[in-house]
C-alpha cells in the first residue's frame, strides 16, 4: 500500500511539473525568443577592463555580425526576465513640493544598460520615447 502510494504521488507531481513547462512554454515574454542565441561572457575575470574591454566587445561584435544568417548582435548587462537590474539616481530640476512640502532633490532610478540596437534585435516595440544617437549608455 505505501508503494502505490508513493508512485501515485511522484506521479501526480511529475504531471505537475509536465503541465507547468507546458504554460510556460506559453507565456509571453515581450521579446521575440524565435532564433536568439543567448551567452554570458566575463571578459573582467582574465583581466579585461576599461578601454582594453571596449575593444573586445567591438571585436565581439563584429564578428558575430559577419557570421552568415545572423540578423542582430545585441549587448545586456543582466538577462532579460532574471529580476535583476542596476539602480541609482538622478537630480531633479525644477521639481515640485510633494504634499508633505518637501521638494525632492534626487530620484531613485532602475536601469538596464544595452546596446543601441538591443530593442529592434529582440523584437521588442519602443512605445514611448526616442533612440539615444550616442549608443551604450
Amino acid at each position: 500500500m505505501a508503494q502505490v502510494s508513493l508512485s501515485l504521488l511522484l506521479l501526480i507531481g511529475a504531471g505537475l511539473l509536465v503541465r507547468t513547462l507546458i504554460n510556460l512554454q506559453r507565456v509571453e515574454t515581450g521579446f521575440n525568443e524565435q532564433s536568439l542565441l543567448l551567452f554570458y561572457a566575463d571578459p573582467s575575470l582574465l583581466g579585461y577592463k576599461d578601454d582594453r574591454l571596449r575593444d573586445l566587445y567591438q571585436q565581439l561584435f563584429a564578428r558575430l555580425e559577419a557570421v552568415p544568417g545572423v540578423r542582430a548582435v545585441t549587448f545586456s548587462r543582466v538577462p532579460l526576465l532574471s529580476q535583476m537590474s542596476s539602480n541609482g539616481t538622478f537630480d531633479l530640476p525644477g521639481a515640485k513640493p510633494g504634499p508633505d512640502g518637501t521638494v525632492p532633490q534626487t530620484a531613485e532610478v532602475f536601469f538596464h544598460n544595452v546596446r543601441e540596437n538591443f530593442f529592434e534585435a529582440m523584437g521588442i516595440p519602443l512605445l514611448m520615447g526616442a533612440r539615444s544617437r550616442q549608443g551604450m549608455t
